[in-house]
């Protein structure tokens, strides 16, 4: 799973899992391409009202090489 590659905040992904209830689809970003993957994500979270601020801290946590899993595939 990708969430077993971060070393924080993983509570915040595994609460989010447990609200989609849905198979997902492993979205792969960089730090240096993740801005335009997150207006992607956005859209993804706003059809579940999920708030966004919780992912917004997140993606500004990691550093280097991304593997989120948020989006209903």
């Amino acid at each position: 799973m990708a969430l077993e590659l971060f070393e924080a905040p993983l509570q915040v992904f595994n609460v989010a899992f447990k609200i989609f209830k849905a198979p997902f689809e492993v979205f792969e970003a960089t730090s240096e391409t993740f801005n335009g993957t997150f207006k992607t994500l956005e859209m993804a979270l706003e059809i579940f009202e999920v708030p966004l601020k919780i992912w917004n801290v997140t993606s500004r946590t990691f550093d280097g090489p991304l593997k989120i899993s948020v989006a209903p595939f």
